[in-house]
């Protein structure tokens, strides 16, 4: 019989799910790593680029809108906007920096919406950029999960 109550079952799933989007994050990484100071982009850059992008987009999500949301609920806090998570991950130690974590979401939403070529040079060296913030949340959020919640994933 499973000894972990549903929310922390959610939990370690969400955790799972995070260990496995770092891999492909950092594997995007490292294809593109130098690309940030190139001005234009051959086609093969681009399909690296863009496939960052999206697993830059999807690491964020779970982050935010899953990770973050599911450590309150075990502890019982109302999750409320995306800036209320931001600044508990923040007051959790689990980020960096809330004025961070908001521009990476507004960075997020900017991927989801852009069409000019001149701002998705922008999106691209920016996810470059925020993606090490991004992994070492994960790498925070599984460190927290295991002491606070005595989740291993």
């Amino acid at each position: 019989m499973n000894s972990q109550s549903p929310k922390k079952e959610t939990l370690k799933q969400i955790l799972e799910a995070l260990k496995e989007s770092k891999k492909t994050l950092n594997h995007s990484l490292k294809l593109c790593s130098g690309l940030e100071k190139k001005s234009s982009y051959s086609l093969e850059d681009l399909d690296k680029l863009e496939a960052l992008t999206s697993r830059f987009s999807r690491v964020s999500d779970i982050l935010i809108q899953k990770a973050f949301r599911a450590i309150d609920d075990i502890e019982l806090v109302d999750s409320g906007s995306i800036l209320d998570r931001i600044q508990r991950a923040h007051k959790r130690e689990l980020i960096e920096s809330a004025d961070e974590f908001i521009q990476i979401r507004e960075l997020r939403n900017s991927i989801a919406h852009e069409y000019k070529i001149t701002d998705l040079n922008e999106i691209f060296r920016l996810c470059i950029l925020k993606s090490p913030t991004l992994v070492r949340a994960i790498d925070k959020v599984i460190e927290y999960c295991k002491k606070h919640h005595e989740i291993e994933s």
